[in-house]
């Protein structure tokens, strides 16, 4: 009981601190990077690697509360699959959220998943001034297309 009680205060502090550095920039709590860690772990049976994404993401403060699930599930998802370390997939996915349209040319040069009409709806976000927006579907299209593939792998 010691153990664990020292490791969950061990993660809460670890969440904290990277909330701080942001400036609580993602709008969450340690309390619900917790929960998020919780969800994509049993979704993908990597807790640590949950734990160690999501701790990264919300750090960075690129990535609004409603998508650092969806993020930490990618960077967990392409780390599966490629055996690149986690640290690297979750580099890749906030670099996804500081520029979308950018990186999804990127990525899509070495994952093939991206079609004409997504790319153009986040250059479109991006011209409107709706960088989150933008962010959120570059996310959400790395992350569905990464999960199938985890299945079908």
């Amino acid at each position: 009981v010691a153990v664990a009680t020292l490791s969950s205060y061990r993660e809460t502090q670890a969440y904290e601190r990277a909330l701080i550095a942001s400036g609580s920039a993602a709008a969450t709590t340690a309390g619900q990077l917790r929960v998020m860690k919780d969800s994509v772990g049993a979704a993908t049976g990597e807790y640590a690697e949950a734990q160690i994404a999501l701790t990264a993401l919300a750090s960075a403060g690129q990535i609004a509360a409603d998508t650092l699930a969806l993020a930490a599930r990618a960077a967990v998802d392409l780390s599966t699959l490629t055996g690149a370390s986690i640290e690297e997939s979750t580099q890749k996915i906030i670099a996804l959220a500081k520029a979308p349209s950018a990186q999804l040319a990127e990525l899509n040069q070495q994952y093939r998943f991206l079609s004409v009409e997504v790319y153009q709806h986040v250059r479109a976000l991006e011209a409107q001034g709706r960088a989150q927006d933008a962010a959120r579907l570059a996310i959400e299209t790395f992350a569905r297309v990464h999960e199938q593939r985890v299945q079908e792998a």
